[in-house]
């Protein structure tokens, strides 16, 4: 009996030791691994190369980036309790963030003609870092965006409006680059951020359009009859957008106008009126 528990106790010691070393090489070869995982990512040899020789700098330029979208979806988060503070309603439907893939990167920085290296991403890429605001109403966007760019610390780069003056996809949204600072330990560093701001019918067209954009079995004709569909679907989509502000407005208006004096008329009707 004590044979076979010295037995037993042997296997689980080789067993034991068999792991230490699968765990001593997986240790071994965890930046390896890392650098591997990568490069397939990345779908760019020379971006590769890069991230290899920079992964830390590289990694610390990620971290900024992912601080500045923390800090403008705490602006937007304020904007939003003090507007529902002051108009019984919130604009902000929804707020995402999102960092760009080494992949996407990579193909800019080549599509681009930048030099493959974290300086040259960050001098060059405004759009790493990216903050979507989903908004009720198309004034909601356009008064967020005013308000955000009112701070003493927002520095706008650049402004897009894609609502007055849309793509020809019919894509719409309201773009701005700002930059914000964040603060470090020992620092105070001025960071990019692009912010997209849309209405709940924008998003929906743009992300059904994004899904559908990537289907690769269709003909040229086809292709062509989907891209003309998809840009009369954005018109409705713009439409309807006008109309529930225009709704909204004239509720609005309705709630703020004074009672109307006894005996006396009261004017257009309701339904005369939204027509």
């Amino acid at each position: 009996m004590a044979k076979r528990a010295e037995q037993v106790f042997n296997h689980a010691v080789v067993r034991l030791r068999e792991g230490q070393s699968a765990l001593d090489t997986l240790h071994e070869h965890r930046e390896e691994l890392a650098n591997q995982m990568l490069a397939r990512l990345a779908g760019s040899d020379e971006f590769s190369a890069m991230l290899e020789r920079n992964f830390a700098p590289y990694r610390r330029l990620m971290t900024y980036y992912e601080c500045a979208m923390m800090e403008v979806e705490t602006k937007f988060r304020v904007l939003d309790a003090e507007f529902g503070l002051q108009h019984d309603r919130n604009p902000i439907e929804s707020i995402k963030s999102r960092l760009k893939s080494t992949d996407s990167l990579a193909k800019k920085l080549v599509r681009k003609g930048f030099p493959m290296s974290v300086d040259s991403i960050e001098q060059n890429i405004f759009d790493v870092a990216g903050v979507r605001v989903v908004c009720t109403f198309p004034e909601d966007m356009f008064a967020l965006a005013e308000s955000l760019l009112a701070q003493d610390d927002v520095v706008l780069i650049e402004r897009r409006d894609y609502v007055g003056e849309p793509k020809p996809s019919g894509y719409r949204s309201l773009h701005l680059i700002i930059e914000v600072p964040i603060f470090l330990e020992h620092e105070k560093r001025c960071v990019k951020v692009e912010v997209q701001l849309r209405t709940i019918s924008m998003n929906f067209w743009a992300s059904l359009e994004h899904q559908l954009r990537y289907k690769k079995d269709l003909a040229e004709e086809e292709a062509t009859a989907v891209a003309a569909e998809l840009a009369d679907l954005a018109e409705a989509a713009a439409e309807l957008d006008a109309r529930m502000q225009a709704l909204r407005n004239y509720l609005d208006d309705k709630q703020d106008a004074p009672a109307p004096m006894a005996g006396k008329g009261s004017g257009p009707q309701d339904a005369d009126v939204l027509r």
